[in-house]
């Protein structure tokens, strides 16, 4: 049971790409434009790993269980978060050596401008880059680096705009823009979940304390359960 959340992971990720085939009518195609197959597959990838990383921080129990604890809930939402990044940095890097040698057209996909649909997904790359690289790479105290972090929910917007918007493959084959649209709002409402309903209808126990130790450096707090014990595994 410890291991099927990163099976159920990674199941969730083969069935964006069995849906990505299935939405080619001749996959030979696939091959005479391999930059634009890449993106494709790095941005429902990415999209995909975006709102899975919220299912994950939603606290759900029967998700601890299929991870075997929340700390390797958590684990696997830092991992999928940071894989999510770097897929969405190749999306718009193959599509720009797709077009190439047209810079400007290379551009569209790092810059705004007068397509919306390629400004949600720009917005998006930089919205998640700056709260992913806040996230692993700078050490921001806890309090400062919480409140950047609530902000993710901005992107997972963006995203679900671009999905919406874009004309590809998402908008030409029904399944798909189903399972993507379906996996982005899923990831939104588990945000809103954890942001606002969970404070209310989380677990709660209540305890006394029993006893405060001084030992060295660390404060060591006994507490005794008034009712229903919290139910762990250390």
């Amino acid at each position: 049971m410890k291991k099927f959340g990163i099976w159920l992971i990674i199941l969730i990720n083969l069935g964006t790409l069995s849906l990505w085939i299935l939405s080619k009518e001749n996959l030979g195609l696939v091959l005479v434009r391999p930059y634009r197959s890449i993106a494709q597959i790095a941005g429902l990838l990415a999209a995909t790993l975006s709102a899975i990383q919220f299912l994950l921080a939603a606290r759900w129990k029967v998700v601890e269980k299929f991870f075997g604890g929340l700390d390797k809930v958590y684990r696997a939402h830092a991992y999928a978060g940071g894989l999510a990044l770097i897929f969405m940095l190749n999306h718009p890097v193959a599509l720009a050596l797709n077009v190439l040698p047209s810079a400007p057209a290379a551009l569209n996909y790092f810059w705004l401008s007068n397509n919306l649909s390629y400004n949600f997904g720009v917005l998006a790359l930089y919205f998640m880059l700056l709260l992913l690289v806040l996230t692993l790479f700078v050490r921001l105290p806890y309090h400062i680096w919480k409140k950047t972090h609530t902000f993710l929910f901005v992107p997972q917007i963006l995203i679900l705009l671009h999905i919406i918007f874009i004309n590809s493959d998402t908008s030409q084959y029904l399944a798909l823009r189903i399972w993507m649209l379906s996996l982005s709002a899923l990831g939104l409402l588990a945000y809103a979940y954890k942001k606002f309903l969970y404070p209310n209808l989380g677990y709660r126990h209540a305890y006394e304390i029993a006893g405060v130790k001084q030992l060295g450096s660390i404060i060591e707090i006994n507490m005794l359960p008034l009712a229903k014990k919290i139910n762990f595994l250390p």
